[in-house]
Formats: C-alpha cells, structure tokens, sequence
C-alpha cells in the first residue's frame, strides 16, 4: 500500500497537485511502520510549503527553520535549512529536489514581485 501512495504522490506533484500528495505522503506515513513514519515528513512539508500553506506546514514536527527561510524568501537558508534538517536519503530522493526546485522557483518570484 505504502508504494502506492508513494507513486500517487509523485504523480500528483508532477501534475502540480501538491494538496493531493500531501494527503498520499501522509497516508504513506500512516500505513508505514512507526520507525520509517517519519521519513515523508518531509514531502508533506513541502507540498504544504508549495500550496502556500505555512499553517499546515507548521503542524508537522521538526521543519519549522526551513519553513521560516521559505517564508522569508531565503533561498539560501532555506537550501541550508533542508539540508540541515534532512537525512542523506531524503535530500537524494528525486521528489524532494523536484519539491525544492518548485519552492525555490516560488521564493524567487515572491522577491520579483517585492521588488516591484
């Protein structure tokens, strides 16, 4: 079950959908084993991060110095924050840098529109 909804969460960030795969890495989370729960975290902060939802980013543990960078439009903390924050494993997985690329794309559009 847990493939599955891994699988569905990185077609619905292919498509954008960033909602819909937080909900999958969340029931990822949910049907995994306590031990390994946390390891999609970090997917569903990011998801909520590129929804725009810092709220709900917020109500999961353990990622509050990347979302302060994301809402500061820190690229560069927020890279060293991710980082920091991440496990080897998690910043080598392909969803993850196709996350960051899409939340670095957002923080640099919110500085071109502060700019002007």
């Amino acid at each position: 079950i847990r493939n599955c909804l891994v699988e569905r969460a990185r077609l619905a960030v292919d498509r954008g959908d960033y909602g819909a795969a937080a909900t999958f890495f969340a029931e990822a989370a949910d049907n995994t084993v306590i031990k390994y729960g946390n390891m999609f975290i970090c997917e569903q902060v990011l998801c909520h991060l590129a929804l725009g939802d810092i709220v709900a980013a917020r109500k999961l543990p353990g990622y509050d110095d990347v979302i302060e960078a994301f809402d500061e439009g820190d690229s560069d903390k927020f890279a060293e924050a991710l980082t920091r924050q991440s496990t080897r494993s998690i910043m080598e997985r392909d969803i993850v840098q196709q996350l960051r690329t899409v939340l670095e794309d957002k923080m640099l559009e919110m500085s071109t529109e502060a700019v002007l």
